[in-house]
């Protein structure tokens, strides 16, 4: 039970971080989407960390369901 809250905590962790990688905002260098966003690494990243919340909600589901 403790494990299913864990990971769907950090499910939804990883969501709000890929959402603030697409955030307009001053930086030195534009992003792959060719705007100046909090991570220059924009789809990438943003990409990424969906599917670690993807794995982390998958896992939480596994465990609340046992």
């Amino acid at each position: 039970m403790a494990g299913s809250v864990v990971s769907s905590f950090l499910g939804v962790g990883f969501i709000a971080l890929a959402i603030i990688t697409l955030l307009p905002a001053a930086a030195s260098k534009a992003n792959l989407l060719g705007y100046f966003g909090v991570c220059s690494w924009a789809p990438n990243s943003t990409v990424m960390l969906l599917v670690f919340a993807t794995a982390s909600l998958f896992l939480a589901l596994r465990l609340w369901k046992r």
